[in-house]
């Protein structure tokens, strides 16, 4: 199977301290939209949303189309005993740790991965995951980490060799929605 691509004319930008690029009000724009358009209560506008501690201490995957901001991606390296950057990353690591979920060793959190409605559908979302993964397997992460909720993408995970390993309340719940977060894993380099 071929490699994931970017779109003809989409560029992308790998980025460690978001706060230094100018580009923070669109992505929290952009992250607004594409969860809005998946949720649709959000507030009326994006100012409801801000950066986490958790992106100040990422690296950043932004793609670009003629100058706009069209999807972005977070990716944190988390070194085994060390703890995590946010209180999330040490319940989710609670969770998969001790059971022997995940191997221990360095494990690469993906998370926030958002592209613009009007450019979904179009293998962005693909090229991210995959990017991030190339970029720690050669730091030498063990495996790879992700939180979802939505069942047609973990179906669509699944395919591509993620496992479900655990579950753990929802980061953000709607308000009297129960939900359920699925703690994915995939492992690097040799099996």
């Amino acid at each position: 199977m071929a490699s994931p691509a970017l779109p003809p004319g989409c560029t992308l930008e790998v980025v460690e301290d978001i706060d230094a690029t100018g580009l923070v009000a669109p992505l929290i724009a952009l992250r607004w939209r594409a969860w809005r358009a998946l949720d649709g209560d959000l507030g009326e506008s994006p100012s409801t949303l801000d950066l986490s501690a958790s992106d100040r201490g990422a690296l950043h995957w932004l793609v670009s189309r003629d100058g706009q901001l069209i999807a972005a991606a977070r990716l944190q390296l988390i070194d085994d005993p060390a703890p995590p950057a946010s209180p999330y990353l040490e319940q989710l690591l609670r969770n998969v740790r001790p059971a022997g979920l995940v191997p221990p060793g360095r494990l690469a959190y993906l998370s926030r991965l958002v592209v613009e409605p009007a450019w979904q559908r179009r293998g962005i979302g693909g090229y991210l995951v995959a990017h991030r993964m190339q970029y720690a397997a050669e730091r030498g992460a063990v495996g790879g980490v992700l939180t979802l909720k939505r069942t047609p993408v973990i179906e669509g995970r699944a395919r591509d060799g993620w496992r479900t390993v655990a579950h753990m309340p929802a980061e953000f719940p709607r308000a009297g929605v129960p939900e359920q977060t699925h703690i994915l894993f995939k492992a690097l380099g040799p099996a």
